[in-house]
């Protein structure tokens, strides 16, 4: 299934059907890009999420102050941005802490379920207890994605950014692209 993904990933990215900017991948960055990173400290309600193991972890634990954390939002079905968002996020796993944990929050929980975020895990090998792959309640993911300026109405309308929070900090990083600067972010004060 994983080639099926990456083979229709290409075909899109061949034909240019996606815009460049929705599929630089890391270490690429746009020259007609004129995103910078946003910084900024996000007012987050708690919820409970469930990971790919079927265990409950809060959004508070996930953000607690002490965790250097790169999140993304996507969706297992998805055969475009997601997986070029997977594959940005592996890449620069080496190059961030090794205490960093890396979470893809599921924007689709009618489907998403924790067998099926244990699948796409096991395909893609984002093995835990580094990579947390999340699932909730839809109401409370789309209130996490407008807390981010993040929501984009639909599943089908969402983005590649990646967001980065520092251990010692409660205010995250949003990368929409250039995902190279990211393991710089862990080094700046």
């Amino acid at each position: 299934m994983q080639w099926n993904r990456i083979a229709v990933a290409a075909l899109f990215l061949t034909l240019g059907s996606l815009p460049v900017s929705k599929v630089a991948l890391a270490g690429e960055q746009n020259p007609d890009s004129a995103h910078q990173p946003r910084s900024f400290t996000p007012r987050l309600a708690d919820m409970q999420l469930t990971n790919q193991l079927g265990q409950t972890i809060s959004l508070s634990q996930l953000m607690d102050r002490d965790n250097n954390l790169l999140f993304a939002f996507f969706f297992t079905q998805c055969i475009t941005i997601c997986t070029t968002t997977t594959f940005a996020l592996k890449s620069v796993e080496q190059a961030v802490p090794a205490d960093t944990l890396l979470a893809m929050i599921s924007i689709d929980p009618d489907n998403d379920n924790p067998e099926v975020l244990a699948e796409y895990a096991e395909e893609h090998r984002l093995n835990a207890p580094r990579w947390q792959l999340l699932t909730g309640e839809k109401k409370d993911l789309e209130k996490l994605q407008r807390s981010l300026a993040s929501y984009r109405g639909n599943k089908m309308n969402h983005n590649t950014s990646i967001f980065v929070k520092k251990s010692g900090s409660s205010s995250v990083t949003e990368v929409t692209d250039n995902f190279k600067i990211i393991p710089g972010l862990f080094k700046q004060d």
